[in-house]
């Protein structure tokens, strides 16, 4: 094999790769949107199941907002990730029909839903871990691009962690008791806080300390 040709076959590849990145960009994004408005939904929800009405009309603005989301990471999903993906994405679509369906008839009652919606973007968490290794995004050889790739899906943990600490708390000043458990668990979230918010912090560090030029673009 010549010297040329080796060339050639390398760059073909490194465009092969860009290519397979820059295709999983716009399914990771969704995917975090879709966490976002899976976060609205669960705060609608338990206002609905808590004899708020006025929250329905919103609660079916996020619906259909989620529903778009949820359609063009489909569309990626089944054409490029693994099959895996494909059916682990497929299962917990069914899973948060079911859960919507029943939050809109009234059939499940607000701490439920409230942890059925968790236990659902938990496992988004998981779908969009797996989407970052089908599109190579994960195994970026570019350091700095791994680190705030790596920093984008601890982000959204940590705004997970941050919503359920938010609730938690605004649960136990409404009404203005606290059992054991229920101090244990805000404790442990907000330890849980703390160390994902230092992770992410270090993510920054090392993307910043191999390209300063992205640290100022970002200040």
């Amino acid at each position: 094999m010549t010297p040329t040709l080796c060339v050639r076959q390398a760059v073909l590849a490194d465009l092969k790769t860009v290519r397979r990145e820059q295709q999983g960009i716009v399914p990771v994004r969704g995917l975090l949107e879709i966490g976002r408005l899976m976060q609205q939904h669960r705060g609608l929800s338990n206002m609905l199941l808590s004899g708020n009405a006025q929250a329905g009309t919103k609660l079916q603005e996020v619906e259909s907002a989620i529903t778009a989301k949820q359609a063009e990471a489909k569309a990626y999903i089944e054409s490029q990730a693994r099959p895996d993906t494909l059916e682990r994405w497929q299962k917990d679509t069914q899973s948060w029909e079911q859960l919507r369906t029943r939050v809109a008839g009234k059939q499940i009652d607000a701490p439920t839903s409230f942890a059925e919606h968790s236990a659902q973007i938990r496992q988004l968490q998981r779908n969009l871990g797996f989407v970052l290794d089908d599109s190579g995004l994960a195994l970026d050889p570019v350091s700095e691009s791994y680190h705030m790739i790596m920093a984008s899906s601890e982000v959204f943990y940590l705004a997970e962690l941050q919503a359920r600490l938010r609730g938690l708390a605004a649960g136990l000043l409404s009404k203005k008791a606290a059992e054991s458990t229920e101090i244990y668990q805000l404790s442990l979230l907000a330890t849980e806080v703390g160390s994902s918010r230092d992770r992410v912090g270090d993510m920054f560090d090392k993307a910043f300390r191999n390209s300063p030029q992205l640290k100022e673009r970002m200040q």
